[in-house]
């Protein structure tokens, strides 16, 4: 069975609060790497947390008025876009493959 169709066929566990302490721990533990990730490019802590905060999120706000603009940094913008791209797939993908410890299904 391939994983979308498990996906669609399948809950993630068997019990709802299983189901959304997963989805939350996933979400936590995207936007504590996408923070120190943040950190690690040059921003300051405070910077990163919220940004962290508005990137895996999808909300796109800033701490300053030029946006990412202002730290002026090509890496800072790919942590950007790498945790952009992983916040906007399905947590269902991205808890499947970590149970199974592979993206590839």
């Amino acid at each position: 069975m391939d994983i979308l169709q498990h996906i669609k066929d399948n809950k993630l566990t068997p019990r709802i609060a299983e189901t959304a302490k997963a989805l939350w721990y996933i979400y936590l533990g995207m936007t504590v790497l996408c923070g120190l990730g943040y950190w690690l490019a040059g921003m300051t802590p405070f910077d990163a947390v919220g940004h962290a905060f508005s990137t895996v999120a999808i909300g796109g706000f800033s701490t300053h008025d030029a946006s990412m603009g202002y730290f002026n940094s090509p890496l800072i913008e790919s942590v950007a876009i790498v945790f952009m791209l992983l916040a906007g797939m399905n947590f269902g993908l991205h808890f499947i493959a970590w149970n199974r410890r592979s993206i590839l299904g």
